[in-house]
């Protein structure tokens, strides 16, 4: 049962020592859980998230304070960043779990699909493509599109027979800057549904009528060989019923 081995010059932990690690903190956890309660103070946890940016802003900060109210002693730590560096957190035990956009392929993590959210084409109140009527991905080419750096294919579903390259005018991941750019510039995005049905609703934005059915898929992913405690999946559950609900909502 061997706990390092000698790389180089320097000593480096082997699997063994990681999950040895990862067994202790557990055992520490409980032993600080059961202090707590003997001396008669509440117990405070803590649940270190991460997530891309893109769910950053547009699921989390609801997610959160709906958990937050349910579980006051449960306090929630996020780091947002690109999906790299959140699996590089993640692979360095530094967080319990996150949630991205899109699937991961490493042999280390656990990645599971928990929710489809619907996507919407979007304009500003004055532009004119919201009187259309099925708007093809051909016309939207045409258009000056902001959209984030990453491959939007995915989003397509069945009913759209061709493909054709979308080529944006503007490559950004901050959604804030997607919105002024929709709402003062002229340009035209796609966006979750939850994120700006209250925006379409007040008049501030435009729903364009596309011939499209968009979804993203959103993963939870942990590492493999960590268990995922109660607490934690009620955490997605809260995400995937704040989904359902706006879906709900629109139809």
């Amino acid at each position: 049962y061997r706990l390092f081995d000698l790389v180089g010059n320097k000593l480096r932990p082997t699997e063994n020592a990681l999950q040895l690690l990862d067994d202790v903190i557990d055992v520490l956890k409980r032993i600080d859980n059961i202090e707590s309660r003997l001396q008669g103070t509440e117990h405070i946890t803590t649940l270190e998230v991460g997530c891309n940016m893109s769910t950053g802003i547009e699921l989390l900060p609801t997610a959160i304070s709906v958990f937050e109210n349910k579980y006051p002693n449960t306090l929630i730590n996020v780091f947002e960043d690109s999906t790299p560096n959140v699996v590089s957190k993640l692979l360095t035990r530094e967080l319990d779990f996150a949630i991205v956009s899109g699937n991961i392929n490493n042999a280390k993590l656990s990645c599971k699909c928990f929710a489809e959210e619907p996507f919407c084409w979007i304009c500003s109140a004055d532009n004119p493509i919201a009187q259309e009527e099925n708007v093809s991905i051909e016309r939207l080419s045409k258009e000056r599109l902001v959209l984030p750096g990453e491959d939007i294919v995915s989003f397509y579903k069945a009913g759209v027979p061709d493909m054709v390259e979308l080529k944006p005018s503007w490559v950004t991941v901050n959604t804030i800057t997607t919105l002024r750019a929709v709402m003062t510039m002229g340009y035209i995005s796609h966006m979750p549904m939850n994120f700006v049905g209250e925006l379409i609703e007040n008049g501030q934005l435009k729903l364009i009528h596309t011939d499209m059915n968009m979804k993203r898929k959103l993963y939870i992913i942990y590492l493999r060989k960590h268990k995922l405690s109660r607490r934690i999946w009620e955490f997605v559950d809260i995400c995937t019923s704040l989904i359902t609900k706006d879906i709900s909502d629109e139809t």
